[in-house]
């Protein structure tokens, strides 16, 4: 099948994440910025 099992020992509150979801997921957080500010100027007019 391919695939390989990890074992690391991180504290709970330790969020571990692969490579490629951690660029997704600051992906995500840079486009949310980008939309919250968006919506923020719209909203001052």
């Amino acid at each position: 099948n391919g695939s390989v099992k990890l074992s690391i020992k991180a504290p709970k509150d330790v969020t571990i994440l692969r490579k490629e979801l951690k660029e997704e997921v600051t992906e995500e957080n840079k486009n949310a910025i980008i939309m919250d500010s968006s919506i923020l100027s719209k909203l001052k007019k």
